[in-house]
């Protein structure tokens, strides 16, 4: 599709294991924390990210309209708007692959705020106007394609084996694998239906992953949690992040998807690259 209105040149990579992402980021060396500093998406980054924006802009629903304009008190209002959730027929544009080129919000700097992005049809005319979010310098925290996270993974199991859905983080980078949980640590059991969040593990550590579902769009998290049980035995499932381009009023920063496995590639899932010191 090189030179045509669906090019995928300048676009997140996707179609690319979670596996495959953390191997192509280590390839930039052995720089940072414990020698492995170089890593796709890491699912503390993105709490982090969460945390701030909720504590910056006083709720969990990051889809409010975005307002530049502070309260009579100096606070922010708002959110950061629908974000590239609402592509239509997006399978016909382009076989679900990311059509956002990386830098669409490089005009915001490290600002936070919202670009207009307009793709095209075959014959040049308008077909979608989309909002592109950046919060603080980082475009699309959620929305357009889903994101691999690393230094996370889940444990589920059918009904069967014990009915259990468990999440399990690692904070360093240097012990990273999709083999089994060994320097892992439990951060506390997930929801086993789909469903909007209505309650998180929160704690000390602040885990966003859902214990309880049974909210909406406008209530509670705010976003949608998606899960799979495995009809016999276990699964080891990674944890994807942000929702994509048609999931409209679902998506955002806590919505999540347990239902792959580290070794899955699909067009509308990529990651990011991130580097620890």
């Amino acid at each position: 599709m090189d030179g045509t209105y669906r090019t995928l040149l300048g676009r997140p990579g996707t179609n690319t294991s979670l596996t495959n992402f953390r191997a192509y980021a280590r390839r930039r060396g052995n720089a940072g924390m414990n020698g492995a500093g170089w890593n796709a998406y890491l699912y503390e980054a993105h709490q982090a990210l969460y945390w701030l924006y909720t504590i910056e802009y006083a709720n969990t629903n990051c889809q409010l309209p975005f307002n530049a304009t502070p309260t009579a008190n100096g606070y922010k209002q708002g959110g950061l708007g629908n974000g590239v959730t609402n592509m239509s027929d997006w399978n016909g544009f382009n076989g679900t692959n990311p059509f956002i080129p990386c830098g669409t919000t490089n005009s915001l700097g490290n600002k936070t705020g919202v670009v207009s992005y307009t793709t095209k049809n075959e014959d040049g005319t308008t077909r979608d106007t989309l909002s592109v979010p950046a919060y603080r310098g980082i475009e699309n925290p959620f929305g357009h394609i889903w994101k691999w996270t690393d230094g996370v993974k889940c444990r589920i199991q059918s009904s069967e084996a014990g009915g259990l859905s468990e999440v399990y983080t690692c904070n360093n980078p240097a012990n990273l694998q999709d083999v089994n949980y060994d320097n892992y640590v439990k951060m506390g059991d997930i929801s086993r239906t789909d469903g909007y969040v209505k309650k998180i593990i929160g704690g000390e550590h602040g885990v966003i992953m859902p214990v309880e579902v049974g909210g909406s769009s406008n209530t509670y998290f705010c976003d949608y949690f998606y899960t799979n049980i495995p009809a016999t035995s276990e699964a080891q499932r990674v944890v994807l992040l942000g929702g994509y381009a048609h999931a409209g009023a679902l998506a955002g920063l806590s919505c999540a998807h347990t239902g792959y496995a580290a070794s899955a590639a699909t067009a509308s899932i990529g990651s990011r690259l991130c580097f620890l010191p």
